[in-house]
């Protein structure tokens, strides 16, 4: 068989039938497009995923494959949910999509779904790009390249229930819901940096930690969504059904793989030794299939009472400039994010890095620091409230 080397020597002519034949009409760019940007390109960078884990994988110890299994975890689901339901338009599920040769040739109708599937990828890239704009306004990730593959990222909840079908991934409206969540907590975290550009130098580690799991979980869904729209723009049905949703199906189920890093992982951690893959399996044959699921806790009330001789004894509240009155029935995530707000305004004005010429700044940043450390948590808090 002819390489495309070879066809060059034919001249335009032959090197655009070996094109036709092998790519059903898509052009050079289209083509490079798909495999730097598209499935093709998931499919490569899927396969180098499986390569480092099973190079750093060691049933002995968890946490170093950890934050790859999370990044397969998410992108298996969101695949599987959300953007099954675009690849395969939403109704026809394996039996094929209406983008592909289900659409009976009726280009008009075809054009007319296309434009809504890539409307909806778009508007996901759009609310993606908004959040990562958002982190990099206050947050220099370039700062932390390193660390940022150790970061675990996000988990995508889903539906998933005791007892309840473990095929159930979530969809589109479930998806939709998470991300404004996701948008939401982005949000809350850079609100009390207000007007501050950069604030990588002057976080607490922990606040570091969030903003990259943050960051993390928002760069892998925009390469996934930025995959879909590149693939959805496909103007050829042919090329839609043997290129696009074959790399689909082999993302979801090579065992070479970001599906074999979900298996090998789950079937080593788990109690019952199974893996997201076996109990849908289990599921499907009869069985009865119970997962573990987190119960979310981030409304919990904060029953704060303040002494009525208190007066600040260790000067916390005063140092963050804050009235302790102010957080009486609060919410405790609201009563959280007023802390963080006044630690975060606090900082810039005590911290040795923007105060260098200030001899006392050092001390004045600890004591800021022990403040933040008592009032953000909330049990340490109702104490010094009670004292």
């Amino acid at each position: 068989m002819k390489s495309f080397r070879d066809m060059l020597s034919g001249g335009a002519d032959a090197a655009n039938a070996w094109y036709e034949k092998k790519t059903f009409g898509a052009t050079p760019a289209e083509v490079r497009e798909t495999r730097e940007h598209g499935m093709e390109g998931l499919e490569q960078w899927s396969r180098e995923m499986y390569q480092v884990f099973t190079e750093k994988f060691d049933p002995h110890h968890r946490e170093t494959t950890t934050p790859i299994y999370g990044v397969a975890h998410r992108t298996k689901r969101i695949l599987r949910g959300p953007m099954g339901e675009l690849m395969y338009s939403g109704a026809l599920g394996s039996v094929g999509s209406l983008l592909g040769k289900a659409a009976g040739g009726d280009q008009g109708r075809r054009k007319r779904i296309q434009t809504f599937l890539v409307e909806t990828a778009d508007g996901r890239i759009a609310e993606l790009a908004a959040m990562q704009l958002a982190l990099t306004e206050h947050f220099d990730l370039t700062n932390f390249a390193q660390e940022m593959p150790s970061v675990r990222i996000l988990p995508l909840k889903g539906g998933h229930k005791p007892g309840i079908n473990p095929n159930n991934f979530p969809a589109m409206r479930q998806y939709i819901d998470e991300q404004r969540q996701l948008a939401s907590t982005i949000n809350r975290v850079v609100e009390p940096f207000g007007d501050l550009e950069n604030v990588s130098a002057l976080l607490r580690p922990d606040d570091r930690l969030t903003m990259m799991q943050l960051s993390r979980t928002v760069q892998l869904d925009l390469k996934l969504w930025t995959a879909i729209a590149v693939e959805l723009r496909s103007n050829d049905s042919r090329r839609y059904d043997a290129g696009t949703l074959n790399s689909y199906n082999s993302l979801m189920h090579d065992e070479n793989g970001l599906a074999g890093v979900v298996d090998q992982y789950e079937r080593t951690y788990t109690t019952d030794g199974l893996s997201e893959t076996d109990r849908s399996i289990r599921y499907l044959l009869g069985g009865v299939v119970y997962d573990s699921f987190e119960a979310d806790l981030g409304e919990r009330v904060n029953i704060t009472e303040i002494n009525a001789a208190f007066a600040d004894p260790l000067g916390y509240f005063t140092l963050l400039k804050l009235d302790p009155k102010e957080l009486i029935g609060l919410p405790e995530k609201e009563a959280t994010k007023k802390v963080r707000k006044c630690y975060y305004k606090e900082v810039p004005r005590c911290h040795p890095d923007t105060n260098p010429h200030d001899p006392t700044a050092e001390q004045r940043f600890k004591d800021l620091t022990t403040a933040y450390d008592v009032l953000i948590d909330a049990e340490k808090r109702k104490r010094y409230l009670a004292s």
